[in-house]
């Protein structure tokens, strides 16, 4: 049986161990449909398919995604349309307030983008830093990801952001990006 990592030591479901969530790990990054979708129906049994783990393997910062969060950030197609299938929260925000999407765009996994969208995911969702999907996709350079939020209706100005994605392409110095959002008529914010 297998269950995710419960963060608290206090929750009233099963935890696991450092294999258990290593197991559920691997399924993903290596795209083993078979085990992610056993494991997806264990979760179901259980009330855990939303359950957080932490992100430590994939991340360089502390914090808890869920298994679709994971599955978004990595670009594993098969896990993310089986995980909002089953019923996984498209919403679910970090510590950092990063939805399945903006990790998405952040790793410019433009299927797993799409999928979310038709899902239903907010493409104008902020983090807590204010910064939406479309600011991260031009921080990290994608420019693919940049054109097709704009073209889905991802709103550029982000009018509560100190910065908008103009100013993060700029910073970072991606010209392509730069040269788009200036020609769809943004101004940078600095």
């Amino acid at each position: 049986m297998i269950l995710l990592l419960t963060v608290t030591g206090c929750s009233d479901q099963p935890q696991v161990d450092n294999k258990q969530e290593q197991e559920l790990i691997q399924a993903l990054l290596y795209r083993h449909e078979f085990k992610v979708s056993s494991i997806v129906d264990e979760l179901i049994k259980t009330g855990s398919i939303d359950q957080k783990i932490p992100t430590e393997r994939v991340a360089r910062t502390a914090n808890f995604w869920t298994p679709l969060s994971y599955a978004a950030f990595i670009g594993n197609v098969a896990a993310v349309k089986l995980f909002i299938e089953k019923g996984a929260n498209i919403h679910y925000t970090d510590a950092n307030g990063q939805t399945p999407l903006i990790l998405a765009a952040i790793s410019g996994n433009m299927e797993v983008i799409e999928i979310l969208l038709q899902a239903g995911a907010n493409i104008n969702a902020m983090d807590i830093n204010n910064r939406t999907a479309l600011v991260h996709a031009a921080t990290a350079g994608n420019l693919l990801t940049v054109k097709y939020l704009i073209e889905k209706g991802c709103d550029p100005t982000t009018p509560h952001a100190k910065q908008n994605a103009l100013d993060f392409a700029l910073f970072y110095q991606h010209t392509e990006i730069v040269d788009y959002l200036k020609s769809k008529g943004l101004t940078p914010h600095n």
